[in-house]
């Protein structure tokens, strides 16, 4: 399975664009195609030309399309293309929320997460997609939010918890 992870995050335009997520799916997928399926005769740099880099990209995809498995009793190879904070990215380019739409394969399975706003609920509705959390992700308990604060807090974590008191058994 070749894994490629993006996170978009509106305040980071250096990440937060369609260029920047095909520069780096495209050298991630290249490079899994040549050095474990041999798909591709070498790995070509990205075309500097945004149009062009989504053309090279979908070509792959196409590769990816036609693996077969190695085996009867194995399944083709994968490829899994997980992408957070569309909700972030349909802020300044809600068209390219619509790509894993488009872009969808054989063997190849986009994994997309986003709160459901700037039109993405329209977007991916149950009869286009499956949602893993039909109705959203569950509300955070006491102790997940605790950890969360601790988690962020640094040395600072140390002073808050000094402030604990233990409670008596009940």
């Amino acid at each position: 399975v070749c894994r490629i992870a993006w996170r978009f995050q509106a305040s980071d335009q250096r990440r937060c664009s369609r260029t920047a997520f095909f520069q780096h799916a495209y050298g991630q997928l290249a490079q899994w195609l040549f050095e474990h399926h041999k798909a591709i005769p070498e790995v070509e740099l990205p075309d500097p030309d945004p149009v062009k880099l989504e053309e090279q990209f979908i070509g792959l995809l196409d590769k990816v399309a036609g693996l077969q498995p190695l085996d009867a009793k194995s399944r083709a190879p994968r490829v899994l293309i997980m992408l957070d904070g569309l909700d972030e990215i349909a802020r300044l380019d809600l068209a390219f929320c619509r790509r894993p739409l488009e872009l969808s394969r054989e063997n190849v399975v986009w994994l997309c997460a986003g709160r459901a706003e700037a039109g993405l609920e329209t977007l991916f509705t149950q009869e286009r997609c499956r949602h893993v959390f039909e109705n959203g992700l569950p509300p955070m308990s006491e102790d997940d939010i605790r950890a969360m604060l601790l988690e962020g807090m640094g040395r600072l974590k140390y002073e808050l918890l000094a402030l604990d008191l233990e409670s008596a058994p009940q």
